[in-house]
């Protein structure tokens, strides 16, 4: 199988030397090879244009804002009752409150002085500020006292 492929080459070989021996003064060989020699020089100018165009990075491709369609929803109203158009801040007098508020109808102020309940009307700020000094004397008695049984037991120590 070799040896046909190889015979068939040189077949067209031969064939196309024949030719080029034949047309020997015709310039169309010089020029079909220039022809090649410029379609390769153009084809390899292309090919590094494109391979210049996919190294340069695309800094603001990113940049672009995606546009998204918001999806909306349809809400029915699932209440049949028609919508009434009505001044929401008017007064209705004609309402009738219902039975369970009726004992807020007998409601009166009693104006009766208790002494009972009068103690946390008035307070008297006088004991209320006697009463603060005393806790803070107190108080303060209390922290004398104890850097005293400090002091002595440091005392001792000292002495020992």
């Amino acid at each position: 199988m070799c040896l046909y492929v190889i015979e068939n080459m040189r077949c067209r070989f031969s064939v196309s030397n024949e030719e080029k021996w034949e047309g020997w003064s015709n310039t169309p060989f010089v020029n079909s090879v220039e022809e090649k020699i410029i379609e390769y020089r153009r084809k390899k100018a292309e090919s590094e244009v494109v391979a210049e165009q996919r190294d340069e990075a695309d800094f603001f491709n990113d940049m672009q804002p995606k546009v998204v369609q918001t999806r909306r929803a349809f809400i029915d109203n699932y209440c049949n009752t028609p919508i009434q158009n009505s001044n929401l801040f008017a007064v209705k007098i004609d309402e009738v409150l219902p039975s369970h508020l009726g004992e807020l109808d007998n409601l009166e102020d009693a104006s009766t002085y208790d002494e009972n309940e009068v103690w946390d009307t008035q307070i008297d700020i006088e004991s209320v500020d006697k009463a603060l000094r005393e806790q803070k004397a107190k108080e303060r008695q209390e922290r004398r006292l104890a850097r005293q049984m400090e002091h002595a037991k440091r005392f001792e120590r000292r002495k020992e």
